[in-house]
């Protein structure tokens, strides 16, 4: 509705329509549209700001202006790259010139108001996360020879995010905009896209789906360039749009979100085992297979371990500082201080081949300590997706031959995003429900 809404304040209902369709269909946005994540939340609440702020431009009611701060306030509290919305504001602003703005008390409390309710909370997340805002925050510090890469990185993947044919329609119908002097809709449109830019380019992760609010300026460029083309026969420039528009819309229809299979059933088979009360899992898709092992075990019984549980223990056992690599015959000793009785991997020879894979240098060697007379292979499972070809992934279950015992009381956890790991007793957690019962005593 806000695309909708956005483009009709500049072009015809012809046009928003189509831009609307074309926009909420394109693969570039489908996937996330159809998935658990908050990018269609963000952009939802985006677009509401970016409408709210046009309503405010054409009306100059105050109300329009706390719909800004309101749908603002909350895109940036379900996610920091919508750090856009400030540039762009600012942008619009300054080339607008609308100095009235200025002079309203609400514009202040509004500002005011957004102000305290983003800052407050991103200072508590600091606080308590800081390595997750950290990973969000500039880049500081980089060396400039890789300027050239971070600003080229988002350009770079505008043929393939936005397609090659929408590309080339936009950049044509940026001169038809320019031809035909339509200068505050080229402003507008161009403000979202040096936001986006500026904003989003120096952020320490960059990926496509962070920047998919431009899209809709590409995807307006386009469909005027095809209505402003044919627009001495009107006829053929409305089924030339529909065309367009029915391109991307019929194969949204039977589109099937991306999903994969194997960690369900490697999950089921461990909660069929008594004796799997904790768990190694190595690979690039551990959060699959967590959620897996919890569906199966709502009662929390079972532990999950990691690479860097393991690599701690390793380490404090043999007295290793940060540098010094850790050999198999440590890694296979941490894993049975630990107790751990099953482990799952992700084979390493397809590792490579996802272009992404996150084993840590330090755990490069479990596969060889995997291949020691304490462990054995007792199950693969394979890895099917359905939006990329079969890459021989499997899942390999280990199981230690002798019964493991849990050698340590308590295991230091180190923690991602905060500052301070966490003291676990294993020997309480592991084979007792969480939360324990009413009474029980759980440190």
């Amino acid at each position: 509705v806000f695309t909708y809404k956005i483009v009709r304040y500049y072009a015809r209902p012809e046009l928003a329509f189509a831009s609307m369709v074309i926009y909420s269909c394109h693969p570039a946005i489908l996937p996330y549209a159809k998935s658990t994540m908050l990018e269609i939340p963000s952009l939802a609440m985006s677009l509401g700001a970016i409408w709210c702020w046009l309503a405010l431009l054409q009306t100059e009611r105050p109300r329009y202006l706390y719909a800004v701060a309101f749908f603002s306030a909350g895109a940036l509290l379900t996610k920091q790259t919508a750090i856009f919305l400030v540039p762009f504001f600012v942008f619009h602003f300054l080339l607008e010139r609308r100095w009235v703005l200025l002079k309203w008390k609400h514009t202040y409390i509004a500002l005011a108001g957004a102000g305290l309710l983003v800052t407050s909370w991103y200072a508590l997340a600091m606080q308590l996360q800081p390595g997750s805002i950290r990973r969000a925050l500039p880049i500081v510090g980089k060396p400039w020879v890789r300027l050239e890469h971070i600003l080229s990185d988002y350009p770079m993947t505008l043929p393939d995010q936005l397609g090659v044919l929408l590309l080339v329609l936009s950049i044509l119908g940026v001169g038809a905009l320019v031809i035909g002097r339509k200068y505050s809709t080229l402003r507008f449109f161009l403000a979202l896209i040096v936001a986006c830019y500026f904003s989003l380019t120096f952020l320490r992760e960059r990926e496509p789906r962070y920047i998919i609010p431009w899209l809709l300026a590409f995807v307006f460029f386009a469909v005027y360039f095809v209505w402003w083309f044919f627009s001495r026969r009107p006829r053929l420039a409305m089924a030339t749009l529909a065309g367009l528009a029915a391109f991307y819309y019929v194969p949204a229809l039977s589109y099937q979100r991306p999903s994969v299979e194997g960690w369900e059933e490697a999950a089921r088979y461990l909660s069929q085992q008594s004796d799997s009360t904790i768990t190694f899992y190595q690979g690039n898709s551990f959060t699959n297979f967590i959620f897996f092992v919890r569906k199966f075990d709502p009662e929390k019984r079972r532990l999950v371990l990691r690479e860097k549980v393991v690599v701690e223990v390793a380490r404090a056992q043999n007295k290793r500082n940060q540098e010094e690599p850790l050999t198999s015959i440590e890694i296979e000793q941490a894993f049975l201080r630990l107790g751990i009785q099953y482990l799952v991997i992700e084979n390493p020879d397809v590792a490579p081949k996802l272009r992404n894979p996150r084993f840590s240098p330090e755990l490069a060697t479990t596969h060889r300590a995997l291949q020691s007379d304490q462990f054995e292979l007792v199950r693969e499972v394979p890895i099917r997706m359905n939006f990329r070809e079969d890459l021989g992934l499997k899942l390999l279950i280990y199981r230690t031959k002798k019964p493991a015992q849990l050698e340590l009381a308590e295991v230091a956890v180190p923690m991602l995003n905060f500052r301070y790991g966490i003291q676990l007793s294993f020997s309480r957690l592991a084979g007792q429900p969480w939360p324990p019962a009413t009474g029980a005593r759980t440190r």
